[in-house]
C-alpha cells in the first residue's frame, strides 16, 4: 500500500502551503515554507498522520523562539516499502504520547497551540524522507519533502463537522501594565488585547466574568466584543484599587452563553502604595563558589550588610566556599544566610542534607532555590513543598523561597494557594519593579540584577559580578527576618 498521510486536525483548512514565502524562509537556510500549516485553534486535537513509532517528544515551549522555533513538538517515524519517513507536529500545547510508543493513523497525539516561533495557533506539519536531500529528490536540507502529494482529503472521523470550540488567548496589556502603582480608592480601567483562539464567533451571551482574587468593585461580568475566530479584540473592566496596601490582583476569564469558562485568564495586578512610602534597603547579595570576593572590606564599605550563600545541592553536593566565607562574614558582623539549590528526587533527603551541612543557629537565614536545573532533573512543585515542610518541622520556621514569577507559574499557574505561599518570597525579576506570582501579596527579597542585567546599581565593590537584592523593609525588620525567621 502506498504511503499516505491522514489529515492531522479537526479543521479542513490549510493556512500556509509548502514552499510559500521564500523571502522569509531564506533567513533560515530554506527555499520556502518547509511544511504545511493547518488550521488548529488552541486546545484542539492533533492526530497522527500515519502508523508509526514516536521517535521524539520535545518540550521546548516558548523558552527561545529562535533557537527552538517548533516549540513543543512530536516526531513519529514511519518505516514503509517506499522508504523511511518522519512526520513532525509543531507548535503544540502538550503531547499525549511518549518516545517509543506505537501509534496508529488517526490517534490523538497532542493538543494544538502556538508555542515556538508562531504568529498564532495552528499545527505545522513537516515531512522527511531519509536520503531525500543526498539523493537529489528535494532542494531542502535535512531530507525535508513536500507533504502535499501524500495528503488525503479532509474528512472528520464521525462524518460530521467538528464540535465548536471556544477559545481566548491573551496578547497584551493595553492599559495599566502589571505592577502599576494605583492609589487606594482610585478607579481605573484595565484593557486587554485578546485573540479569539477558538472556532466559534463571540456574540450575544459571551462575557468576560470575574474569576478569582479581588473583584475590586467591578461588575460580575462585561460583554466580550463581537469577534470572529482568529481575530483580535480589546476588552475593558473598570476597577477600584482596594484600601489595603501591597500588590493586589483581580482575575477574569471568558464565559460562553452556557455559563462555561474558557480560554486563558486575564488579570489586573496593581501596587497599592503604603500611606507613606515603605522603606526598602539595597543591602543584600547572594553568592556561590562561582563568585569571586576580592576585598571584603570594600564590600562592606559599599553598604552590603547581608550575604546569602549557596550551601548545598541535591543530596550530596556541598559548596566548597560556604564554610570559610561564613566564618569571615561573621567576623565582619555581616548577616549570614544559606540556600539550597533544589534538584529532582528525595526532597526530604535534600532538606536533611542542607540542615546537616548548615547547622543553622537562630541568626542564619534559610532559603530554597526553586528554579530550573540546567544540568539534570529539576525539583517538582510537590518536592519543593515537601522540602520546605521538612525545614519547618526541623527548625520551627519556614525557609525563604527563591524563584522567578514565570518559572513558578509553570507549576502552579494561577491556583489560589500552595504551601510554598507560607514562605517569604525572594523573587528574581530584572526589571524596574518585581513581578509577583499570584500566591503572594508582597515580596521580602527582590533579586533585581545579576551584575550585568537589570536596574542600576549592578556592581558591588570588592566582589566580581554577583547578584544584588532589595529587602522590602527597614533595618530593624531585616534584623528580625535574619534573627528569628518567619514562624
Amino acid at each position: 500500500m502506498a504511503f499516505r498521510l491522514r489529515w492531522p486536525t479537526e479543521f479542513g483548512h490549510i493556512n500556509q502551503e509548502f514552499g510559500k514565502r521564500p523571502e522569509v524562509y531564506k533567513a533560515f537556510g530554506l527555499p520556502g515554507h518547509e511544511g504545511l500549516d493547518f488550521q488548529a485553534p488552541t486546545g484542539s486535537k492533533v492526530f497522527a498522520c500515519a502508523d508509526g513509532i514516536v521517535s521524539e517528544v520535545r518540550k521546548d515551549g516558548n523558552k527561545d523562539r529562535k533557537k527552538f522555533p517548533y516549540g513543543n513538538q512530536i516526531r513519529i517515524r514511519h518505516e514503509t516499502d517506499e522508504g523511511d519517513f518522519t512526520t513532525i507536529y509543531a507548535h503544540l500545547f502538550s503531547a499525549g504520547v511518549v518516545p517509543d510508543q506505537q501509534v496508529k493513523a488517526g490517534d490523538v497525539i497532542g493538543i494544538a497551540d502556538e508555542t515556538g516561533n508562531s504568529d498564532g495557533a495552528h499545527l505545522h506539519l513537516t515531512l522527511k524522507r531519509k536520503g531525500a536531500t543526498a539523493g537529489g529528490a528535494t532542494a531542502y536540507p535535512n531530507d525535508i519533502i513536500d507533504p502535499t502529494p501524500f495528503l488525503d482529503p479532509f474528512t472528520h472521523a464521525s462524518g460530521t463537522a467538528p464540535a465548536p470550540l471556544d477559545g481566548l488567548k491573551y496578547q497584551a496589556d493595553i492599559t495599566v501594565p502589571d505592577n502599576t502603582p494605583v492609589e487606594a480608592g482610585t478607579a481605573f480601567v484595565k484593557t486587554w488585547r485578546v485573540l479569539n483562539a477558538g472556532s466559534t464567533a463571540w456574540g450575544e451571551g459571551y462575557t468576560l466574568a470575574f474569576f478569582n482574587d479581588e473583584q475590586m468593585g467591578a461588575p460580575d461580568a462585561v460583554p466580550l466584543p463581537p469577534t470572529e475566530p482568529g481575530a483580535f479584540a480589546e476588552v475593558s473592566v473598570t476597577l477600584t484599587a482596594p484600601d489595603a496596601p501591597g500588590f493586589r490582583r483581580s482575575t477574569w476569564k471568558a464565559k460562553n452563553p452556557a455559563g462555561e469558562f474558557f480560554g486563558q485568564i486575564l488579570f489586573a495586578l496593581i501596587d497599592v502604595p503604603e500611606p507613606e512610602e515603605r522603606a526598602r534597603l539595597n543591602v543584600v547579595i547572594d553568592l556561590s563558589h562561582h563568585n569571586t570576593i576580592t576585598n571584603w572590606a570594600e564590600m562592606c564599605d559599599d553598604g552590603i550588610v547581608a550575604v546569602v550563600h549557596k550551601a548545598t545541592q541535591g543530596t550530596g553536593f556541598v559548596d566548597e566556599r560556604y564554610a570559610g566565607r561564613r566564618e569571615r562574614a561573621r567576623e565582619l558582623g555581616l548577616l549570614w544566610g544559606a540556600y539550597h539549590f533544589g534538584e529532582g528526587g528525595d526532597p526530604v533527603g535534600q532538606a536533611r542534607h542542607f540542615l546537616d551541612t548548615v547547622q543553622p543557629d537562630d541568626r542564619t537565614l534559610l532559603a530554597l532555590d526553586f528554579e530550573r536545573n540546567p544540568h539534570g532533573r529539576s525539583m517538582t512543585l510537590t518536592e519543593a513543598e515537601a522540602f520546605v515542610q521538612q525545614v519547618r518541622e526541623k527548625t520551627g520556621r519556614w525557609p525563604v523561597l527563591y524563584t522567578g514569577r514565570w518559572y513558578i507559574r509553570e507549576f502552579i499557574g494561577d491556583a489560589p494557594s500552595t504551601v510554598l505561599g507560607e514562605c517569604p518570597l525572594w523573587v528574581a525579576y530584572y526589571w524596574v519593579a518585581p513581578m509577583l506570582p499570584a500566591q503572594w501579596r508582597t515580596w521580602t527579597l527582590w533579586q533585581y540584577t545579576d551584575g550585568a542585567n537589570g536596574p542600576e546599581p549592578r556592581g558591588v565593590r570588592g566582589v566580581k559580578r554577583c547578584d544584588r537584592n532589595w529587602f522590602n523593609g527597614t533595618r530593624e525588620e531585616l534584623e528580625l527576618l535574619w534573627g528569628r525567621g518567619i514562624g
